[in-house]
């Protein structure tokens, strides 16, 4: 995690103190499975000599600590964009299979005060993704009314339906929360597969998108406040 790691030589400890609990408590996590990490790959690369329960232990705990980030609340945005950028470092390193959980989920659509809308709203805002989904969902349905048998041909279109909505971007908050639907239902689908791990990363970076300017926007009005 180098990008990360940089992050965690600059930070500013007592800025992190001053502004929220949830983001300290998810910093010194951060902080100590980082520690673990470079101390157990340091141990791999250089052949050290550690005890067996030591090292088993370490990884325990390193495996512990990157389930309690993801599950650590974020209840501000600025708490969810700084969880879900570690979270999302998590899972391409693979350190965990599911970040994106339905807490998670939860926090990010209230960060974006994400508001229940109708297929027509979604359609007109993002007719691409809404079709992407649209198909998803019918070929679940069908499945499901199939007893779960697939041919190789629906795996094949199913894929490709999956493929087009993590290549597509959610360029407003209620096509974040048809990713996230989507999602949901591949992971109840099928327990392992490629389809729905690219999607969580696709809508770990779109959530990081549509927070920046938000974000950006609530900072400059604390920024005002304490100027004025």
């Amino acid at each position: 995690m180098p990008e990360l790691d940089r992050f965690l030589e600059n930070v500013d400890d007592d800025l992190i103190s001053a502004e929220s609990a949830s983001r300290r408590a998810i910093f010194e996590r951060y902080r100590e499975f980082s520690a673990l990490a470079k101390r157990l790959d340091a141990n791999e690369i250089a052949g050290m000599e550690m005890h067996p329960q030591v090292v088993e232990a370490l990884w325990e705990r390193r495996s512990q600590l990157a389930r309690e980030l993801v599950d650590t609340p974020a209840p501000a945005i600025a708490d969810v964009v700084f969880k879900m950028t570690i979270v999302s470092s998590l899972v391409e390193d693979g350190e965990v299979r599911l970040g994106l959980t339905p807490q998670c989920m939860a926090e990010c659509e209230r960060a974006l005060a994400v508001e229940t809308g109708s297929e027509e709203c979604f359609k007109a805002l993002e007719p691409a993704l809404w079709g992407s989904w649209q198909q998803i969902r019918q070929k679940l349905a069908a499945a499901a009314a199939e007893g779960f048998e697939f041919s190789e041909a629906w795996w094949e279109e199913f894929r490709e339906g999956v493929h087009a909505a993590v290549c597509q971007e959610a360029r407003t908050p209620v096509g974040l929360r048809a990713k996230g639907e989507i999602f949901r239902e591949i992971w109840l689908f099928v327990e392992e597969a490629e389809e729905w791990s690219a999607l969580q990363t696709s809508y770990m970076r779109d959530f990081g998108a549509l927070a920046a300017p938000r974000l950006h926007s609530e900072d400059s009005r604390r920024s005002r406040r304490k100027v004025g």
